[in-house]
């Protein structure tokens, strides 16, 4: 699964950096994705349940069609608080 956060509704609330910080962190009023791809299950399963508790439906999860594990995917910057 590929994570995305839409940085127009990102609220930097950091409810997914507290559930899962080894993936998302918000640093200097940023929100980084750190992995954007998930390949492990019990990850899988609390970024679904992330995309669901997010107060501002930023998260969003895109199922992988292709094989990423073979493409470099740098981190995102999602949003600075102003």
């Amino acid at each position: 699964m590929l994570i995305d956060i839409d940085k127009e509704k990102c609220i930097l609330c950091g409810i997914c950096e507290e559930t899962l910080p080894d993936i998302f962190e918000i640093k200097n009023n940023i929100t980084i994705i750190k992995k954007p791809v998930i390949t492990e299950e019990t990850k899988t399963i609390l970024i679904r349940q992330l995309e669901e508790d997010c107060p501002a439906g930023a998260l969003k999860i895109k199922e992988n069609k292709d094989n990423y594990k073979d493409k470099v995917i740098s981190f995102y910057v999602v949003k600075e608080k102003q």
